[in-house]
């Protein structure tokens, strides 16, 4: 147990940022404080969600046998069915990739192989710290576990013994899968299953709000209704699925319980075995052989450069792929108000796109002083770097408008507003290269060197100017179709005046901003250089 202690305080360690205080000096925070800052986004968004569910479901546990559905369940144990198995089907596939991630793809787990530590140490240690990193569908489980135990009445002592086995027996799957997963792919690979697992995430999310969606039940034919509610009775409460088991369980049943610790205990005797005998290093693949290199005269070599880089980065395609991603997601859920879209289009972009921006930047400070040897001066091979995020997001918002056209049936004159999008995340990409120049000498052990204030300014900055420049466009829609009570006894030019001048004087001072941004750039390249 004291093994496993060390090794964790030892990673919680290494991922600690050092921080500036009031006299300048960097100085790394607490153990504790790392742990909860990993801890907190789960139980914060567990106590908002868990009252939402109670409140919502309270009133639904009424029998589907009354409802006219062959089926010995309730209505609410439809919903936290289909909800337990979404989480648990998420934590299995984000927690696997993890494993691999965390331990198999570290070098630091060759230097402990060398210690007098016990393997099942090391790989529990590690598996503790992956957890922290993909532990947020059991941050969301517990509160749901809670909640329907409070509105189903069953006995609460059971519910968390029960809970605890269940979690036992989703971490030795997960155990498992880890470590076959482990021989056939190596942590870039498992970097790529944990970015697409997400994705499938938010999908599997929009699946779950939409399939018992009122157009889904939207009939008059009572016999049909009670038939899609029998369809998916028989799928979320199969007897065959875990989760199955565990509600069962919680209801007392002593037979599902039985089945869920013997599965649990064999399962984790099973990982024992395996990972004593296991190498707990992933296996490089072969080297390809040798081939003639010819060197082509290629046209913009840094951007296709960079753009390579963030194609193969698992962390930056997600990056990329998440704000095309939401737009669509938008379309399933039934958000048809094009301005917002766009609006939450750019609050996700242009942060992004300072981000990527900047992990660009911290590749070639890796390198230092090595780019100083390019055929252009450091000026304008920051400039270079500006223009790849700010091209491949304008790109996205030209792509996420002609979709709109053709769903939401919008107007091509919407193609305008690529103008304020492009400017927008021009300047949080300049802003956030300035705020790095400022202080290059940074740690860059993490992915994101942008501090939480860093990060907060650029997100703080560009939603003010985003709604600034949208919020008045949206109102001018509206004002054409039906003025509402603020413009109706102001002049009807003065009213178009500040609905379209605002958006536009914004844009100017956008500009501006951008200019003054870039001479700050050039007066701390020399912190850079």
């Amino acid at each position: 147990m004291s093994d496993i202690l060390y090794i964790l305080k030892y990673s919680l360690k290494s991922k600690i940022r050092p921080r500036k205080n009031k006299k300048g000096e960097y100085k790394k925070q607490g153990v504790t404080g790392t742990l909860l800052s990993y801890l907190l986004p789960p139980i914060i968004f567990g106590i908002i969600i868990a009252p939402l569910f109670y409140i919502t479901f309270k009133d639904l546990n009424i029998p589907l046998s009354t409802l006219g559905i062959n089926i010995d369940y309730t209505f609410t144990d439809l919903i936290y069915s289909m909800t337990f198995m979404s989480l648990s089907l998420l934590f299995i596939i984000n927690f696997a990739p993890a494993i691999i991630i965390n331990l198999f793809g570290s070098e630091f787990t060759s230097v402990l192989l060398t210690m007098p530590i016990k393997r099942t140490s090391i790989f529990y240690s590690y598996a503790i710290d992956s957890l922290l990193m993909a532990g947020m569908p059991i941050g969301l489980f517990i509160p749901m576990v809670i909640t329907y135990s409070m509105i189903s009445k069953v006995n609460i002592f059971m519910a968390i013994i029960s809970m605890i086995f269940y979690i036992l027996l989703l971490l030795s799957i997960s155990f498992l899968i880890g470590i076959f997963m482990s021989k056939i792919m190596g942590k870039t690979t498992a970097n790529r299953v944990y970015m697409m697992t997400y994705f499938l995430g938010i999908f599997l999310f929009v699946f779950a709000s939409n399939f018992f969606s009122p157009q889904k039940f939207n009939t008059e034919n009572i016999q049909q209704i009670a038939q899609n509610f029998e369809n998916a009775g028989n799928f979320f409460l199969n007897n065959l699925w875990p989760h199955k088991l565990f509600i069962d369980s919680m209801y007392g049943n002593i037979i599902p319980f039985g089945i869920i610790v013997f599965l649990s205990i064999i399962l984790i005797y099973i990982n024992y075995k395996i990972i004593n005998s296991s190498e707990l290093i992933s296996k490089s693949k072969k080297s390809k052989k040798q081939q003639n290199i010819k060197i082509k005269n290629i046209k913009n070599p840094f951007l296709r450069k960079d753009t390579k880089f963030l194609m193969r980065d698992s962390q930056s395609l997600f990056l990329i792929l998440y704000p095309i991603i939401l737009p669509i997601i938008f379309f399933f859920t039934g958000q048809q108000i094009f301005e917002i879209i766009t609006m939450v289009f750019i609050f996700i972009a242009s942060y992004y796109a300072a981000f990527l921006n900047v992990s660009l930047l911290v590749e070639e400070g890796k390198i230092w002083p090595l780019p100083k040897l390019y055929p252009i001066d450091t000026q304008k091979l920051i400039e270079f770097k500006a223009r790849v995020p700010i091209i491949i997001f304008s790109l996205e918002y030209i792509l996420v408008t002609i979709m709109s056209f053709f769903v939401l049936k919008i107007s091509l004159i919407y193609l305008f507003l690529i103008i304020p999008v492009i400017i927008l995340i021009y300047y949080s990409t300049i802003l956030g290269t300035r705020l790095y120049v400022e202080n290059p000498k940074r740690d860059m052990k993490n992915k994101n060197v942008l501090t939480g204030r860093e990060v907060l300014k650029i997100e703080t900055i560009t939603m003010t100017l985003s709604a600034g420049i949208f919020i008045p466009i949206f109102m001018y829609k509206l004002y054409t179709m039906n003025p509402f009570w603020i413009f109706k006894n102001m002049p009807d030019i003065l009213n178009k005046f500040l609905l379209i001048g605002i958006p536009i004087i914004i844009m100017i001072i956008n500009v501006f901003m951008i200019i003054s941004e870039k001479r700050k750039i050039k007066t701390n390249m020399i912190n850079w250089e």
